[in-house]
């Protein structure tokens, strides 16, 4: 990451995804159309860690981020433009070239639309997944799993058993003396 752009990949990255694509060819995707993608992604990555209470400028700044903090931005970035990229050549299939096929297909609906970041590709930064990488110390979330399977996270109890029956009180009667 550097101070003028907030993307943590290449266009490299993204094109190593799509073995057989070519691009800079007539009809493909310029290298700076998915750098620009790259870049928005890059922006909302860090606008969504920024919502979290993760300043990536400050870690930077204070103790540089880690390989693994880098490794996991880089993967972000990188999956987000393959999604772009991936949505700009499913959709430029023409009819005639489906028609090979036997196949049908509508008239090329547009590549990217206007909610492209809210279809769950940052999913992991809002559920805070990352939140202990970042802020090992004062992580807001952790992964609380129950000890028993089918159970809910903090009321584990073996099934079967009721609260008599582990000796707990989980409310107080008339005749209770403290």
């Amino acid at each position: 990451m550097s101070e003028t752009s907030t993307s943590y990949c290449t266009t490299q990255d993204v094109y190593n995804q799509f073995p057989v694509f070519v691009p800079n060819q007539t009809g493909n995707v310029s290298d700076s159309v998915v750098q620009s993608w790259i870049d928005d992604a890059g922006a909302y990555i860090y606008a969504l860690f920024l919502s979290r209470g993760i300043n990536l400028t400050s870690i930077q700044a204070t103790t540089g981020l880690t390989p693994v903090q880098l490794y996991i931005l880089r993967m972000l970035n990188r999956e987000s433009g393959t999604k772009d990229l991936a949505a700009v050549i499913r959709y430029s299939n023409t009819s005639a070239d489906m028609g090979a096929f036997g196949a049908q297909q509508d008239q090329p609906k547009t590549s990217l639309v206007a909610n492209r970041f809210r279809d769950g590709r940052f999913s992991e930064i809002l559920r805070g997944s990352f939140d202990k990488v970042f802020l090992p110390n004062i992580a807001r979330t952790t992964s609380i799993s129950p000890t028993i399977p089918g159970s809910i996270s903090g009321g584990d109890t073996e099934p079967g058993l009721t609260a008599q029956q582990e000796g707990l009180n989980s409310f107080f009667v008339k005749s209770e003396q403290w």
